[in-house]
């Protein structure tokens, strides 16, 4: 499954961030995400485990890094902070690139 979406940012014009779940004995994930910046992009890579818990989406990075988002009923990802609660702001969510039922 997969999702992608252009994401709010401070210091750039956006975050391009594409987000691949991969089911196997043990769940893993790609992070990919693209700043977009004057005169080009930078390209940061991300992988390690997923989990489900409840609407839930926890991704554990391989260098420890955590991240979480909800699962909406329409199918697309909102980011979340550690404790699931919705941070503010415009800009904080992935639409599906692949039909498919949640994980």
């Amino acid at each position: 499954m997969e999702w992608r979406g252009l994401l709010a940012c401070a210091d750039c014009e956006g975050i391009d961030m594409r987000l691949q779940l991969q089911h196997a004995d043990v769940p893993r994930y790609e992070l990919v995400e693209l700043f977009l910046v004057r005169g080009g992009e930078e390209r940061f890579l991300e992988r390690g485990r997923w989990s489900r818990e409840g609407r839930l989406l926890r991704l554990q990075a391989d260098d420890g890094a955590e991240r979480v988002f909800a699962i909406e009923a329409d199918g697309r990802l909102s980011m979340r902070d550690a404790g699931g609660a919705m941070p503010a702001g415009p800009g904080r969510t992935l639409d599906p690139v692949t039909p498919s039922t949640p994980p």
